[in-house]
């Protein structure tokens, strides 16, 4: 049966051409020596070049990744460094604040810092005249043989008045119902001094 089979190959028709099978897998024209080293040597150069951009992508790869490396690295860098200038200023004033022998206290006021925060808190939370409020006697339309009554202090803004502002109507000011009354009244036994944390008040 295999000498059968080995002497009368097997015909079949592909696609009812009448092609035989043997035909379509083996080429009709022999193929040289030359011919095929030929195309040996095409196909190793065709896979050199498929192994050499395999390469190429692999060391753009470690490129990209050591980039990002270095990028992290330099934000972690910045990161500490803007810790640093932060916290170690930091340190030092209040090193210097809670010790005035520290070497902070000292340079600061080797240099002038100290007096210029010293007068700039002064300006602020230090009154700016010696006496707030006249003397009793100094006052104009104050007859002379009445004697000093007590202070009141009233806050003026949400207390007697009370300011808003929008866009369409501006600043609106409305009067405690009532006020004008209650100074006229309390001015008959109080010198009323009226407070407003505001400057422009």
């Amino acid at each position: 049966f295999s000498a059968m089979f080995r002497h009368h190959p097997i015909h079949r028709s592909s696609g009812g051409n009448g092609r035989r099978f043997s035909d379509i897998v083996r080429p009709r024209t022999p193929v040289s020596k030359e011919e095929r080293m030929a195309l040996r040597a095409s196909r190793k150069e065709r896979a050199t070049q498929v192994l050499q951009q395999a390469k190429g992508l692999e060391g753009d790869a470690a490129a990209s990744s050591s980039a990002a490396g270095s990028g992290a690295r330099g934000l972690m860098a910045s990161k500490y460094i803007w810790y640093a200038s932060v916290g170690i200023p930091s340190a030092l004033l209040i090193w210097g604040f809670g010790d005035s022998n520290s070497p902070p206290a000292k340079f600061s006021r080797w240099i002038g810092l100290t007096g210029f925060i010293q007068q700039y808190t002064d300006e602020i939370a230090k009154p700016s005249h010696d006496k707030l409020l006249p003397d009793w006697s100094q006052m104009p339309n104050v007859p002379h043989d009445i004697p000093v009554p007590h202070t009141l202090v009233l806050d003026l803004e949400n207390t007697l008045v009370s300011s808003t502002w929008d866009r369409k109507y501006g600043w609106r000011h409305a009067k405690r119902p009532g006020v004008d009354k209650f100074l006229l009244d309390m001015a008959q036994y109080y010198e009323i001094v009226l407070y407003s944390p505001s400057i422009d008040a």
